[in-house]
This record gives C-alpha cells, structure tokens and sequence, in this order.
C-alpha cells in the first residue's frame, strides 16, 4: 500500500509520513536548540515521542495536528526513545548512563524514574514479551540486558 502519506510494506512493518505534509512552525528566537535525535510513533501511529539530545526532554507530537502536546526534562543527553506500552516510553540518557521511564497521562508527560545502567547507553530495543529492555552501552561496547519490571516498579 503506498499513499501521499505513508507507505507500508507487506509485512505493515514500515510506514513513513510525508514531513511536507505537516506544518511546522520555524523557532522563535528565543526557543532553545532541543536537536531531536531519535523518534518512537505510537501503536495507534497517531503521536510520537522524540529524544532532544541538546535539551535534556522528551517530546510527545500529536502527528494529525502537528503539534507538541508536552515536553518534559528528562535528564542529560537523551538518545534513544521507544514505546512500552500506550503510556509508557523508554528514554536512554548518554551523558547521565542511565535510563528514564516517561508516563502519558492525556496529553502530558511525567517521569516515574531513572536507572543506571553502564557508560553511554545509546539505542534502546524491548523483546517481543515486553519483560526485557536491551541497551547499547558505548562507553563499554556492551549491551545491557535490564528487566522491565525492575524499572517500572
């Protein structure tokens, strides 16, 4: 299936938006850089959550209106976000060696906390059963293996 805006392969494993399509509003001047590094589009493909390295946040885009719902600091850093759930989305921390767990309540975001887990973690992968979390660790050419339940708890 190919539309104007999205494509999606056989397997519906792949969708891409048309940017074009959306408008976005240029920086004001006194907008800080956040520099998103990394994405995660909801199940429901209707929001997003991007990792702003510069800023320290994480931003939750409604995709049909173009528009940041919420921003929250998260900590030093972020470069990777993914989904666990409806409501709730990983975020790596490079510079702090850790990880947060951002909560969606409506429209707004909240962190119910953060963990250590090695030196520079970087790109983030949940297994199929959602019970372990993988973490690249750069600073150790690692990959942690963190159980879920340990961090949501």
């Amino acid at each position: 299936f190919e539309g104007e805006d999205a494509m999606f392969s056989r397997e519906n494993l792949l969708a891409c938006c048309c940017v074009s399509s959306m408008l976005v509003a240029p920086l004001a001047a006194n907008e800080p850089d956040r520099s998103p590094i990394s994405l995660a589009v909801s199940a429901d493909r209707t929001l997003c959550l991007t990792a702003n390295h510069t800023s320290g946040s994480v931003s939750l885009v409604n995709l049909s209106e173009g528009r940041v719902e919420s921003e929250l600091a998260v900590g030093r850093g972020p470069a990777d976000v993914v989904w666990l759930d409806e409501a709730t989305a990983i975020v790596s921390l490079l510079h702090d060696d850790s990880l947060a767990v951002v909560k969606k309540s409506g429209n707004k975001l909240s962190l119910l906390r953060t963990a250590v887990v090695g030196d520079e973690p970087r790109g983030i992968a949940i297994s199929k059963d959602k019970r372990l979390v993988f973490v690249a660790l750069g600073g150790e050419d690692a990959i942690a293996v963190v159980e879920v339940q340990g961090l949501i708890n």
